[in-house]
């Protein structure tokens, strides 16, 4: 009888032992587990950072492309509307000089 409670004392004595050794690796799962998602996070993080100063370069270079663009065809137009002043001035003058002639 007294065998019998000595081996069920070592029974639950290894039970014991291997549930403390479960917890032990459950725990250290757990740290692992919480130090991968937060550097996975931090991963995360730094691509999105990444992809949106990318992302922000591009908008900033089309749209200073296309400033330039609209600042050059204004130019144009201006550059136009000038020439067709000048020409309507000239006609102008020779109409009015014209009619100081005749008159």
């Amino acid at each position: 009888m007294e065998k019998m409670i000595s081996q069920l004392f070592e029974i639950e004595e290894k039970a014991n032992q291997i549930i403390a050794r479960a917890n032990e690796q459950k725990s250290k799962i757990t740290e692992d587990f919480e130090r991968e998602i937060s550097e996975m996070e931090k991963n995360i993080a730094a691509e999105t950072s990444e992809k949106l100063r990318i992302l922000q370069n591009q908008i900033n270079e089309e749209l200073t492309k296309e400033l330039n663009e609209l600042i050059q065809e204004s130019e144009n137009r201006l550059n136009n509307l000038q020439k067709i002043n000048q020409k309507e001035h000239e006609a102008l003058v020779d109409q009015i000089f014209q009619n100081i002639i005749h008159s």
